[in-house]
C-alpha cells in the first residue's frame, strides 16, 4: 500500500511539472503601457531635451529612438526606468530629428508616437579679408554673429595631408598667421566651439599666398622651327635645387610639368612640336622646401614649314 501511495504521489508530482512546462507561466507577463505626452526642447545647436509621461510602473529601461533618412529607428540613448527626461547631445546644428520613446520589460515594448524638432542653426563665420604681410604671415579677419563662442579654431592648408591650426579668442575678429612657407598658396577656413563644444559650420575657405622671398625669373621663348621652341630666363635665386618648366598648347589650357632641370639651369628646348601650333611656357624654382614665383607666362608659336623627317 505505501508503495503504490509513493506511486500515485510521483504522478502527481510529474503532472503538476508537466504542467508547469507545457502550459505558458502567463501570471506577469505584461508588456509595458506606451510613454506619452512627448514634448521636445530645443537647449542649444547640438542638444535637445525630450520629456514624456510614464504610463507604466513596470518597464525595465526606456529607450530612445531616432529616425534615420529612410524612415528607420534605431537606438540613440537610453535611461532608467521611472526616468522621463533625458538630453541628447552630439547632433548637428540646424538640423530636423524625429525620435520616439520605448518601453521596454522582459515581457516586450511599447512605442510612443513620434515627435519631432530641429535644432538651433550656429552663425557661420564669415572671412571678410586675408592679407599676405610677409613671406611667412598672413593676416585674416573676419565677422562673426554668434553670441556663446568659446574659441574660434582657423584651419590653414597648403595642399598637404596635415593642415595647420591657429585659435582665436571669442572678441577677436583678426589674426595673423605665422610660420608660413614663403610664395605658398594657402587655403583658409575656420569654425566656432561654444563651451559645450558644438561647432559651427566650417565658413567659406578662401586663398592667399605668403610674400616671395626671391624675384620671378625672367623668361623668354623663340620658336626655332615648325618642331622646337627654346625657353631661356634669368637665375634670380641662389639656393633652388631644381626648376620646373610647365607649358599648355593651344589659346588657353591648364598647365603641366614639361621637364624638371638642376639647378642653375636658364635654358631649355622643346622638341617634337606641332607645326603651326601656340605653346605657353612658365617656370619656378624649388629649394627643397617652397617654391620660387613663377615666371609670367610666354606664349609663341612655331613655324609652318616642315623641317623634315630628321630634324627634331
Amino acid at each position: 500500500m505505501h508503495f503504490q501511495k509513493l506511486i500515485t504521489m510521483q504522478r502527481a508530482l510529474f503532472s503538476i511539472i508537466l504542467v508547469l512546462v507545457l502550459v505558458p507561466w502567463t501570471a506577469n507577463a505584461a508588456v509595458p503601457a506606451a510613454p506619452t505626452n512627448l514634448i521636445v526642447t530645443t537647449v542649444s545647436a547640438g542638444q535637445i531635451g525630450l520629456a514624456w509621461t510614464d504610463n507604466s510602473n513596470d518597464e525595465v529601461y526606456f529607450i530612445i529612438e531616432m529616425q534615420d533618412a529612410y524612415g528607420v529607428y534605431s537606438q540613440y540613448n537610453w535611461t532608467y526606468a521611472n526616468v522621463t527626461t533625458t538630453d541628447l547631445v552630439g547632433l548637428a546644428s540646424g538640423t530636423t530629428y524625429t525620435f520616439r520613446v520605448v518601453a521596454f520589460n522582459y515581457d516586450g515594448r511599447s512605442y510612443s508616437d513620434p515627435v519631432t524638432a530641429t535644432t538651433v542653426v550656429i552663425p557661420v563665420p564669415v572671412i571678410t579679408s586675408v592679407t599676405a604681410l610677409s613671406t611667412s604671415e598672413i593676416e585674416i579677419k573676419w565677422t562673426d554673429t554668434r553670441t556663446d563662442v568659446m574659441q574660434y579654431w582657423i584651419e590653414v592648408s597648403d595642399g598637404g595631408f596635415f593642415p595647420n591650426y591657429y585659435q582665436a579668442e571669442p572678441n577677436e575678429r583678426s589674426l595673423i598667421l605665422t610660420s608660413l612657407f614663403p610664395n605658398t598658396q594657402y587655403n583658409i577656413k575656420m569654425y566656432s566651439l561654444d563651451f559645450s563644444w558644438v561647432s559651427s559650420p566650417y565658413s567659406d575657405p578662401v586663398l592667399a599666398t605668403t610674400k616671395s622671398d626671391v624675384s620671378a625669373p625672367v623668361l623668354q621663348a623663340t620658336a626655332l622651327s615648325s618642331k622646337r621652341i627654346k625657353l631661356t630666363w634669368t637665375d634670380p635665386t641662389t639656393d633652388e635645387m631644381t626648376y620646373y618648366v610647365e607649358y599648355f598648347k593651344g589659346t588657353e589650357g591648364t598647365y603641366i610639368v614639361l621637364d624638371q632641370l638642376p639647378a642653375d639651369s636658364i635654358t631649355y628646348t622643346h622638341t617634337n612640336l606641332e607645326a603651326g601650333a601656340t605653346y605657353t611656357y612658365r617656370v619656378r624654382s624649388f629649394n627643397g622646401s617652397y617654391y620660387g614665383p613663377y615666371s609670367l607666362p610666354v606664349t609663341v608659336t612655331t613655324g609652318c614649314i616642315s623641317e623634315g623627317p630628321y630634324i627634331k
